[in-house]
């Protein structure tokens, strides 16, 4: 009798857990949604990660040791979820090459504060799209998301100085896309044909 009350209340133990953590992750669907859509380019697809993502993560409700890091959780099971699918489905895109690389950026001039360059959204897109899965991640949750490096190292599983080179080469490979204009990823495209 002892035994199965022990296993009665940590079964409450967990449905409780499981409908504080649904609470705490319904405001944040949004969010991983849109970052979900920014991993993968099909939206149903995106919407099969975020289903996933919430399944584990109630799932895992009790591995949510501190609530108010909720959000980075969520984008990792995220990104967790993404990767798992792109390793079942074996695709030949699993290693991705940054093009160019450092001897790149040396001639990259950024903008001067006075000067700010506006790009469109579908040329912002478009540069995000032509960098690598995880170089494209440690932008967005950056500088879309505004999360620390620390959460992103946590999101991301890599060293924190990882984070930071990732970002910076992130920033400057965009850079160079966007002053090369909208055309030149379809001409580089086009060159290799």
């Amino acid at each position: 009798m002892e035994r199965n009350a022990g296993v009665l209340r940590r079964l409450v133990q967990m449905a409780m857990r499981r409908d504080e953590l649904a609470r705490l992750a319904m405001p944040l669907l949004g969010e991983v949604t849109r970052f979900a859509r920014w991993l993968v380019t099909d939206v149903v697809e995106a919407e099969d990660i975020v289903q996933e993502t919430v399944a584990r993560a109630l799932a895992a409700a009790g591995t949510l040791n501190d609530p108010r890091r909720i959000r980075p959780w969520l984008f990792r099971i995220a990104r967790n979820v993404t990767i798992d699918r792109r390793r079942a489905r074996a695709a030949a895109d699993r290693l991705v090459v940054l093009a160019g690389g450092f001897d790149d950026l040396g001639d990259v001039e950024l903008p001067a504060g006075d000067r700010a360059v506006r790009y469109e959204r579908a040329e912002i897109e478009a540069a995000l799209a032509e960098l690598p899965e995880l170089a494209r991640s440690a932008l967005l949750l950056s500088d879309l998301w505004g999360l620390d490096r620390q959460e992103i190292s946590d999101v991301l599983d890599v060293p924190l100085g990882t984070v930071k080179s990732r970002v910076a080469r992130a920033r400057a490979r965009v850079a160079i896309l966007l002053e090369r204009g909208p055309d030149a990823a379809s001409r580089r495209k086009g060159e290799s044909a």
